[in-house]
Formats: C-alpha cells, structure tokens, sequence
C-alpha cells in the first residue's frame, strides 16, 4: 500500500513539472521559517499588482536573499507572503540582480489607490510592520512604494496625488524611499502626466526620497494580453530596473 502511495505521488510530481515546470512545482510546498540573516540590508514593498503576485511565472531566488513575513523570515520565492495574488513577482529576480543579500517584506495592495495608502488604519499598518522588521534585525529599510495606475485611470491631480505622497511619506520620514513611475495600464496607453509630477515635487523636498525607473517605458510586447501586468519577461526586465535603481540607495 505504502509503496502505490509513493508510486502515486512521484508521477503527480512528475505530471505537475511536466505541466507548470519545475519552479512553480517548488513553490507549491508550504514555507518554512529559517533564520533571518544579520547585518542584511531590508526592503519594504507598497504599491498595486506589479509589486505584487501578478507575473505568470514563479521563481526563486538562488541568493541568500530572503522574505519577511509577519516577524518571521523565509526563504525568497514566489508567491510573495504578505501580498496579493497567486503568482510570480519581480521580487527573486530584483534580488539575484542586486548582487548581495537582502530581506523584503510585501504588502502590495492589487488595484490600490494612493487614498489606501494614506487611510489611518494602513498608515498604522505600515508603522507596524517597520516596527516588526526593526525587532528583527532592520531598523532602516529602504521603502519602495509602486503605485499609480489606479489614479491615472481615476484621473488625480498632481496637486491632490502629491499631498497623499506627502502623508505616506510622513508614516517613516526618516527612511530611504524608491518611488517608481507608473500610470499606463489595461487600454490607458498614455502617461498620466500629473503623478510625475508630484513624484518629482516630493523627491525636490526630501533628499531620502529617489523617483524612479518608469515602469511606463515597458512595451506592451512585455505586457500580458491585458496589457497591464507583466509577462514572465517583464517580471525580469522590470526586476533589473528596480535593482539598479536600488544599489546605489543601499550602498
């Protein structure tokens, strides 16, 4: 009987790499807690679905890099904990470009506006979690906030969009902030302006705050058919900009 069991699930295995691929196949077994690295530097997520789950294809990190997760580490592998969706990031591939180790935790909201960023309770929530990773170990993560398609599609005003930048930015001003460009997404195929501009007023004010890659300049060829999220290429491509914008932060 043991043996039909194992006989069993090796070809399920088999037949799961053999549809998902190998990758996806590892991602699928439960996390397990490891020891979070010392003297590491740590980056917390914000933003909608392209810092989230979203990505077609899983990966995992090969680096000592890890994730951090409701005070807990583990190893860094699709999908992210604490984060929306089921699928792959841009997280393991930012971090095997970086070059050296790092600790990220998520909190992208899919489809979130800047409004849910600023609210109380989510301002509360992100002090929380800074808190939680400075127990650990992280007391100065780098912030990378991924947000705007959904303000573009609404329409907001620089004026408007900069005062919610300023109230995020007021939950850790004394942090190191990466802010991405981003507005194009499903069939709004033009740059919404306004939210650069804020981006760029804020940055102007604080010299802890870096704007940039534009996550516009992606073509649609590395886009999925909704011509918002990103393919299995995208995720790469866009988990190098991220990085190169982040080494010279974390130097």
């Amino acid at each position: 009987m043991r043996r039909i069991i194992v006989v069993t699930v090796v070809i399920f295995v088999v037949a799961l790499i053999s549809i998902r691929g190998w990758e996806h196949t590892l991602t699928a077994i439960p996390r397990i807690n490891v020891e979070c690295p010392k003297g590491t530097d740590a980056v917390l997520v914000l933003g909608q679905s392209h810092a989230s789950n979203t990505g077609p294809k899983r990966h995992i990190s090969w680096s000592k890099s890890r994730s951090f997760h409701v005070g807990d580490c583990h190893y860094l592998r699709d999908p992210m904990p604490g984060t929306a969706d089921k699928g792959g990031s841009i997280w393991p591939q930012f971090a095997d470009h970086l070059g050296k180790p790092v600790v990220i935790a998520n909190m992208a909201i899919s489809g979130s506006s800047i409004s849910q960023w600023t609210a109380t309770d989510k301002i509360k929530e992100v002090g929380d979690t800074l808190q939680s990773m400075s127990d650990a170990g992280y007391p100065n993560p780098l912030i990378v906030f991924m947000q705007g398609e959904t303000d573009a599609a609404k329409g907001t005003d620089a004026e408007t969009y900069l005062t919610e930048l300023r109230k995020l930015h007021s939950a850790a001003p004394d942090s190191r902030w990466l802010i991405v460009r981003e507005s194009i997404c499903y069939e709004k195929q033009a740059k919404w302006k306004a939210l650069d501009q804020a981006r760029d007023a804020l940055a102007a004010d604080h010299p802890n705050v870096t704007v940039g890659p534009d996550l516009d300049h992606l073509p649609l060829a590395l886009r999925q058919k909704d011509k918002c999220h990103l393919t299995a290429e995208g995720q790469e491509v866009l988990g190098q900009q991220i990085a190169e914008a982040a080494t010279p932060i974390l130097r």
